[in-house]
């Protein structure tokens, strides 16, 4: 027997069940003296903790891929960074409903997508056969 390492003092077998050697009594991992955080309290303020979120949004995030990303991240970019109007782009009677890229260029340039409802941007990417093009 051996004392655990987190110094509470309290005695464990020196193998685990899989003969390994112990180090800590079960659910003592890391939690007295020898944890760096012992006895230090950090206060964290709502202003401290918008800081640390927006310190890891967009380009600075672990994973941006910036115009590299997929069809599916670049609209779900789109919907929270293009404001919506109140009527189609074309048409300009019904809202919109779909976010439709205009150029072909799949990037996050705001100049590349328009905001249209369903039925013209079925006719402006030209899905419909045999009907007549929207002008």
């Amino acid at each position: 027997m051996k004392s655990c390492e987190c110094g509470c003092g309290e005695l464990i077998p020196e193998l685990t069940k899989r003969y390994t050697p112990a180090r800590y009594k079960h659910g003592h991992n890391y939690k007295g003296k020898n944890n760096p955080m012992y006895g230090r309290k950090v206060e964290q303020t709502p202003e401290s903790r918008k800081k640390i979120s927006e310190s890891k949004l967009g380009e600075k995030a672990y994973n941006w891929k910036g115009d590299n990303a997929g069809y599916f991240a670049i609209h779900v970019w789109l919907r929270s960074h293009f404001p919506k109007p109140k009527v189609c782009a074309l048409c300009g009677q019904r809202p919109p409903e779909q976010i439709a890229n205009v150029t072909g260029n799949y990037s996050r340039d705001f100049k590349n997508w328009k905001y249209m409802c369903t039925r013209c941007h079925f006719y402006f990417d030209k899905r419909w056969r045999g009907l007549k093009q929207y002008q």
